[in-house]
């Protein structure tokens, strides 16, 4: 064998054994969809205990979704990113502990024929713990592992627990409306709920305060929203401009002399009385009149709202594809009292309001009813100073009646709308971060859906992002070896 020879081998196993002992990773796709964001480096970076992060997750899982190599990458991330503070394992809990201890953490199941699939993370940190109950994709790992980290890490520090602690006021609870699943979304987000019953006159302008409904308001308990908010406090109000009986028969009655929205119309926010209609709407399953069938009907009360009549710039809007207004109220914003009021979200152009005599029946004719044009109608508005205020024109968006529609979202709208007052625009931006697509290449069991218009975006960067990969491991990585050692060949022979 010649000395040239010799010296390719060499060369050829000195960097085999390199790669074997030193890698990198490098992240080719748009917006770099694999990696971490610079403030959930940020986050990782201010610990200073071990984190232990702990994936609880059945061995079945691999065969029900490819987004399993995904996640577990994507938590490696956080390992790498923490230089030694986290570190991370997986356990199958048919095999590492008692299933009754692990279900006990927060950790729930899903059922899969009759198998129960386990897939739960478990954040451990100086002695507290938290849980993200079921993951089955990476859509808001990023947002929900780094809002724990955070909320792990400030669990004593009294100036975040108190901005976490929600000042909740129910306005329509005579009215029977079930706000039951509000209460266990802002739980799970971190929040501490205060609520607030009868006559309060104090309200801390250090902590967020949310308003649903109006109605039962004493005209003291309005004065203390006022001087809550001239104190620079934080406020929403979910409020609308007529009550409907949503329990019943949904006939609906405007508010007359409602000392709520009189405060809030000298800020500047006209709640209307007159109900929106609109032509993109939800359609709701009802039994015919006779009782012999069900049948959908389009009903143009509960208007359905796309990212598009968004300003979808805004925190509280990220990862919110749609929103379910439920018998809604036009807001009028009056500069003249507030000059810095931003719409937030419209009706479509082809939105109309009813105005009294009301006639709410879904098997009802809506144009033979008195309308007016409504078009780009406002449905929710918001000013940033001196304190962050938003009015949300339907006190029925986060109750019970999403059960009708499916409509979680309007949940966790309320929840970014809560963590907007408090300041955590950054935190929410990673909600507005799109996922690597973890669909099978040629599966078309899973159609892409008109609710998820960013799945497209995530499936073209995917593939661009495995043909870089492509590119610099079959090309341009053997080229540079090839390179390196044509240029010892050359020295050799020159030194020669």
């Amino acid at each position: 064998m010649t000395l040239k020879r010799l010296l390719i081998c060499f060369v050829i196993i000195i960097l085999a054994s390199v790669s074997f002992f030193f890698h990198f990773r490098c992240d080719l796709s748009r917006g770099k969809l694999y990696t971490l964001s610079a403030y959930s480096r940020e986050c990782v970076s201010l610990l200073d205990s071990e984190m232990v992060i702990t994936w609880y997750r059945s061995q079945d899982l691999a065969h029900m979704t490819p987004a399993v190599r995904y996640i577990e990458d994507f938590i490696e991330e956080y390992r790498l990113a923490s230089h030694g503070m986290i570190s991370f394992t997986v356990r199958n809990p048919a095999s590492s502990e008692s299933i009754a201890s692990i279900e006990s953490l927060g950790i729930v199941p899903r059922q899969s024929g009759i198998t129960s699939i386990y897939s739960g993370l478990l954040v451990e940190y100086r002695g507290a713990n938290r849980v993200i109950p079921f993951l089955l994709d990476t859509k808001t790992l990023e947002y929900d592992l780094t809002r724990l980290i955070l909320e792990l890490q400030s669990i004593d520090d009294p100036e975040t627990v108190t901005r976490h602690t929600v000042q909740l006021a129910i306005g329509n609870a005579s009215d029977k409306i079930d706000y039951r699943y509000l209460e266990a979304w802002m739980s799970y987000a971190g929040f501490t709920i205060t609520n607030l019953y009868g006559n309060f006159t104090d309200l801390d302008p250090a902590k967020p305060l949310l308003v649903i409904g109006s109605s039962d308001f004493t005209e003291e308990s309005v004065i203390a929203m006022d001087a809550f908010l001239a104190k620079g406090g934080n406020a929403a109000f979910f409020v609308s401009g007529n009550a409907v009986n949503a329990s019943s028969d949904w006939t609906a009655r405007p508010k007359a002399q409602d000392a709520l929205l009189t405060m809030l119309s000298r800020h500047g926010f006209l709640v209307e009385p007159a109900l929106v209609m609109d032509v993109l709407n939800f359609r709701v399953t009802m039994p015919s009149i006779d009782g012999s069938k069900y049948q959908y009907v389009n009903y143009p009360f509960w208007v359905t709202v796309p990212r598009i009549n968004m300003v979808s710039s805004e925190p509280c809007f990220f990862g919110v594809e749609k929103l379910e207004f439920f018998w809604p109220s036009q807001i009028l914003v009056d500069t003249t009292s507030q000059n810095n009021i931003l719409p937030l979200v419209r009706a479509t152009a082809g939105a109309t309001v009813m105005v009294e005599p009301y006639d709410t029946n879904p098997f009802g004719d809506p144009s033979i009813h008195k309308a007016r044009s409504a078009k780009g109608a406002i449905l929710a508005a918001c000013v940033k100073s001196p304190g962050r205020m938003m009015v949300v024109g339907d006190e029925y968006l986060p109750s019970s009646l999403v059960d009708y529609s499916g409509s979680d979202a309007n949940l966790d709208f309320t929840v970014s709308v809560v963590e907007w007052l408090v300041g955590s625009d950054r935190l929410l931006a990673l909600k507005g971060r799109v996922p690597p697509d973890t669909r099978i290449e040629g599966d078309e069991s899973t159609p892409e859906s008109e609710d998820a218009p960013d799945v497209g975006d995530a499936a073209s960067s995917t593939e661009r992002a495995l043909s870089r990969s492509r590119i610099v491991n079959l090309v341009c990585i053997p080229g540079c070896c090839v390179l390196f050692m044509v240029w010892i060949l050359a020295r050799r022979k020159k030194n020669q």
